[in-house]
C-alpha cells in the first residue's frame, strides 16, 4: 500500500528532497489572506495615544470631582476697621441641598466641584465660580484667584 505513495512522492519532489507545491488556480479563501490592515493600523497607534493624552490632560488638571458640604452659606464682603467685620450680602446667600444641587432666593440650580473650585452650572447663579479654602469657607473667584466676596457655611 505504501508503494504508490513513494512513486507519487518522487514525482512531486524537486530532487532536493523537498516537495513541490502544486500551484492552485483556486482563489484564496478570505481565511488564508494575510491581514494587511494590521500593519497600517499599527502606524497610527502612537498618534492615537498622544491624542488621548492631549484630550484627557485638561480633565486631570482640573482636579477630582467632589461635593460641597450641605447647609446654608452666608455671603459677605469684608468690612473695615470703623464698621462691622463683614457687610452682609443676603441676595448672594445660597443653600447646598444635595450632592449637586443648590438653591437661592431666586431659584434652584446645579453645581460642579472640581478640586478646590465650585462652579454653578445652571440656575440663577450659572457661571459663577468659588475657590474653596476650607470645608466651610469659600471665596468668589476673580480671574481664577480668591476674590473679596466670602461665603461661610452657617448651618445645616
Amino acid at each position: 500500500m505504501s508503494t504508490p505513495l513513494i512513486f507519487i512522492a518522487g514525482k512531486l519532489s524537486n530532487g532536493n528532497g523537498k516537495m513541490w507545491a502544486a500551484p492552485s488556480d483556486l482563489p484564496r479563501s478570505w481565511q488564508c489572506k494575510p491581514f494587511r490592515g494590521r500593519r497600517a493600523a499599527m502606524k497610527f497607534v502612537p498618534a492615537l495615544i498622544a491624542l488621548a493624552a492631549i484630550i484627557t490632560a485638561p480633565a486631570h488638571a482640573q482636579g477630582a470631582i467632589g461635593v460641597v458640604q450641605r447647609g446654608k452659606y452666608v455671603c459677605e464682603l469684608p468690612g473695615d476697621a470703623s464698621s462691622s467685620a463683614g457687610i452682609a450680602q443676603p441676595d448672594l446667600n445660597f443653600t447646598i441641598k444635595s450632592a449637586s444641587r443648590y438653591s437661592t432666593q431666586k431659584g434652584r440650580g446645579a453645581y460642579l466641584r472640581r478640586g478646590d473650585v465650585l462652579t454653578f452650572t445652571s440656575g440663577p447663579r450659572q457661571g459663577e465660580s468659588f475657590i474653596i479654602l476650607s470645608p466651610n469657607f469659600m471665596r468668589l473667584a476673580e480671574d481664577g484667584k480668591p476674590g473679596r466676596l466670602r461665603c461661610v457655611r452657617s448651618s445645616r
